[in-house]
């Protein structure tokens, strides 16, 4: 005979069965205007975004519909709809509510176009890099020019754009891409943060592309001046009106394995006027071999190279004592 309790139990299990297998109804559902491949949500601002096969779209959960949609190339809509998504063509701008896709600079939360290739004449979106102040500059390339926008974080804005190179042959650390339809797009474009340099007031930027150095008016990105350097350091004078770039040294394949992706500094200095480009001194500071260390106290420049130390005059860049001091293992002068 059956008992009570087990019967009870019986049931139970059932009703939990039924729980476990029964689908429970959307709470809300919209259309989507170019099918659905897959939902994901923004990293930083946690919207729904769906790829479609011919868009992207941002959905808006307190109004339950799509706030925003950008359409995908023709070449990556076709690999869409061929099952081929190898070839994404969307990623986020980290620790910032953008993304980018076809090119195009969104944010993710209304759906405003911060960067837009017909609007801002360019073609790719090649780098970005997170600046200090909230701010982050976006470098594109058109057709003849390298250009640089600076997005304001806190505004949600772009403050401005300028032309400030020119498309050469070698992209140097440029990532290739493409928005023409016959090529595909990579995923990674970000540099590596502090690449751009600048000055302690935060009025200047200096910004660097394959072997041309350009110093900038941070408020409005026009350009005091472009030259054809390619330094692995640039420091200031306490009153930033001189600027000093220190020799990148290439070396060879070893030296550069060693480097670990950060440019090695050579065995030359040079001292440049901040609102001229112009040169101050009639050679460059040489030291007896590639510099690992230097500091700039008052009118003395220490520097340690290889093999030992000599301190420079910085008003002409020549050695003050006669020889280096020997040692191959100063770490820094106090």
């Amino acid at each position: 005979m059956t008992t009570p309790k087990f019967l009870l139990a019986a049931a139970m299990l059932l009703l939990g069965f039924t729980s476990l297998f029964s689908q429970r109804a959307a709470d809300w559902k919209t259309e989507l205007p170019c099918g659905t491949n897959e939902i994901f949500f923004h990293t930083l601002t946690g919207v729904p975004i769906v790829r479609g096969d011919d868009c992207y779209a941002g959905i808006d959960v307190k109004t339950k519909s799509v706030k925003w949609q950008i359409k995908r190339s023709k070449m990556n809509a076709t690999m869409a709809k061929l099952g081929n998504e190898e070839t994404l063509d969307f990623f986020e701008i980290n620790n910032s509510p953008y993304a980018v896709s076809n090119n195009t600079i969104v944010d993710t939360r209304d759906g405003k176009i911060l960067l837009d290739p017909e609007a801002d004449a360019y073609k790719t979106v090649k780098e970005y890099e997170l600046l200090p102040g909230d701010k982050v500059l976006v470098t594109t390339e058109g057709k003849s020019n390298v250009s640089f926008h600076l997005i304001d974080l806190t505004s949600n804005s772009k403050v401005w754009s300028s032309d400030l190179f020119k498309v050469s042959g070698g992209l140097g650390r440029f990532v290739t891409s493409s928005s023409s339809d016959d090529q595909p797009k990579p995923v990674k474009v970000q540099v590596e943060d502090g690449t751009t340099v600048f000055a302690q007031n935060s009025r200047l930027m200096i910004i660097q592309k394959d072997k041309e150095v350009a110093f900038v008016k941070a408020v409005d990105g026009s350009v005091l001046w472009k030259n054809k350097m390619d330094p692995a350091r640039i420091f200031f004078s306490p009153d930033e009106k001189i600027a000093y770039l220190v020799e990148h040294d290439k070396g060879g394949m070893i030296a550069q394995a060693m480097s670990a992706g950060t440019k090695r500094m050579g065995n030359e200095i040079y001292a440049v006027e901040v609102e001229t480009g112009k040169e101050l001194w009639k050679k460059p500071l040489k030291a007896s071999e590639v510099i690992r260390w230097y500091s700039l106290e008052g009118d003395k420049l220490w520097v340690v190279n290889a093999k030992g130390c000599n301190v420079y005059n910085t008003s002409e860049g020549t050695a003050i004592w006669k020889s280096d001091f020997s040692g191959k293992r100063i770490q820094s002068i106090d």
